[in-house]
C-alpha cells in the first residue's frame, strides 16, 4: 500500500484555526436529525412548560435550538450532563444537531440540567413523541411491528421490613401529636418510647436466621405492633375530635398509616405479605415487583412499558397497573400507548415478553 503524506507538513505558527470548515457525512445521525425534526413542535412544547416555571418573555435570551438539540443528543446516547457538555464543544455532528455549527457558541452542564428540569417527564414524553412521529413521517421507522417488554424503576428507599415501617409511622404519629397539644403530646411520646425500645431490641438482639432468633423477633414484632397501634388510635381519635378544616390536613396520613398497620397485622398473623402491599410511607406507588432473576429476584419500584418500534424506535410510559404481574395482563395498556404515540396507527404485529406468564 502506498502513502498519502498529504496531512503532513510543518504548521506556521503565524496562522490562525480560530475557523475550519468541516464536511459532515449525510449519513450522520445528527444531520438527518437535523434536517427532519419538526423544530417549531418542539420549541412549542418546551416554552409549554418553561412558562409554567419561569417567565420566558423577559431577561436573558435562551438558545432554545441549542437546549432542544443537546437535550435529544443526550438522551439518544445516555451521556451525563458533563459529557453532554464535552460533546457539544467538540463534536461537528453534536453542533449541527444544536445549530450551532457555524459559531464557537457553546453549553455548560448546569444550563443542560436546568433545562431538563423546566421540561420534565410530561414534556419528555411530548417530545419523544414528536420525534417517533416525525421518524414514521419521514420514513425512518413505522407502526408495523409493537415490541413490548416492561422493566422496573427502583426507587430510592431502605429496604422495606415491618418493624421499619413500624418505627416511620410510629415518628410521624408522635409528630402529629405534638402539633396537636401538649397533653396527647406526652401520652404519644411515652407509648413511642416504648415502642421504640422494641425495635431496638429486634435491631440488636435477634440477628441471625436460627429458629430461636426467628421467633423472638416475631414475638417482639407483635409487640411492637400493639404499641404502634395504640398510638395510632391515640392520634386518630384526637384528630376525630378536630374541626373538619383541621381533621383535613391529617387525614390523609391516618388513613395511609391505618391501611399499613392492618397490612402488617396480616403479615404478622398469616407470615403472607397481602397483595398490592405499600412498601413505603411516602413513595405510595412503589410495590415488591418479583422477577426471578438470579441477581436479584424482588426489586421495590415501579414498572414501565417500553415499546421498541422498527429500527431501534422506542416509547415509554408507567404501567397504570400497580405492581407485579404478566406483560399479558397488560397486553391493552401496551397497545393503547402504541397507538396513542403513532396518531392512531395499529401494529400489524403485536410481541411482549411472556417470561412471567408461569407454566
Amino acid at each position: 500500500m502506498s502513502t498519502d503524506s498529504s496531512g503532513i507538513y510543518q504548521q506556521d505558527l503565524l496562522d490562525s484555526l480560530a475557523s475550519i470548515t468541516v464536511d459532515v457525512s449525510t449519513e450522520s445521525r445528527y444531520r438527518i436529525l437535523s434536517g427532519h425534526l419538526p423544530w417549531s413542535e418542539l420549541a412549542d412544547v418546551a416554552n409549554k412548560y418553561r412558562s409554567q416555571k419561569i417567565d420566558i418573555n423577559n431577561g436573558a435570551k435562551l438558545d432554545l435550538r441549542l437546549h432542544l438539540g443537546i437535550y435529544i443528543a443526550k438522551s439518544m446516547n445516555g451521556w451525563t450532563d458533563r459529557e453532554a457538555e464535552e460533546m457539544v464543544r467538540y463534536h461537528v455532528g453534536v453542533r449541527v444537531l444544536c445549530g450551532i455549527a457555524s459559531s464557537t457558541k457553546t453549553i455548560d452542564h448546569t444550563s443542560i440540567e436546568t433545562f431538563r428540569n423546566m421540561i420534565g417527564p410530561e414534556g419528555a414524553a411530548e417530545i419523544n413523541k414528536i420525534i417517533v412521529n416525525s421518524a414514521m413521517k419521514h420514513g425512518f421507522t413505522g407502526a408495523k411491528l409493537c415490541a413490548s417488554d416492561t422493566t422496573v424503576q427502583e426507587v430510592p428507599i431502605a429496604y422495606p421490613t415491618e418493624v421499619g415501617h413500624m418505627k416511620k409511622i410510629g415518628e410521624a404519629l408522635l409528630g402529629i401529636g405534638k402539633k396537636l397539644h401538649s397533653g396527647l403530646s406526652k401520652s404519644a411520646q411515652e407509648i413511642f418510647s416504648r415502642a421504640k425500645d422494641i425495635f431496638t431490641e429486634i435491631r440488636l438482639f435477634t440477628r441471625g436466621k436460627k429458629e430461636k432468633a426467628k421467633e423472638k423477633k416475631k414475638k417482639l414484632s407483635i409487640k411492637m405492633q400493639k404499641e404502634v397501634t395504640a398510638l395510632y388510635e391515640l392520634i386518630s381519635t384526637a384528630i376525630s375530635q378536630l374541626s373538619s378544616k383541621s381533621r383535613k390536613q391529617y387525614q390523609e396520613k391516618i388513613d395511609l398509616f391505618g391501611k399499613m398497620l392492618k397490612q402488617i397485622d396480616q403479615w404478622i398473623k398469616t407470615g403472607i405479605h397481602p397483595t398490592g402491599k405499600i412498601i413505603s410511607t411516602w413513595h405510595l406507588t412503589a410495590r415488591a415487583i418479583t422477577r426471578d432473576k438470579v441477581a436479584k429476584a424482588t426489586e421495590f419500584g415501579r414498572r414501565w412499558i417500553v415499546t421498541r418500534l422498527q429500527r431501534g424506535y422506542a416509547i415509554g410510559k408507567q404501567c397504570i397497573k400497580i405492581g407485579a404481574g404478566s406483560d399479558a395482563l397488560i397486553a391493552e395498556e401496551i397497545l393503547a400507548n402504541f397507538v396513542e404515540n403513532t396518531n392512531g396507527e395499529i401494529p400489524k404485529q403485536f410481541v411482549f415478553d411472556r417470561g412471567e406468564m408461569g407454566q
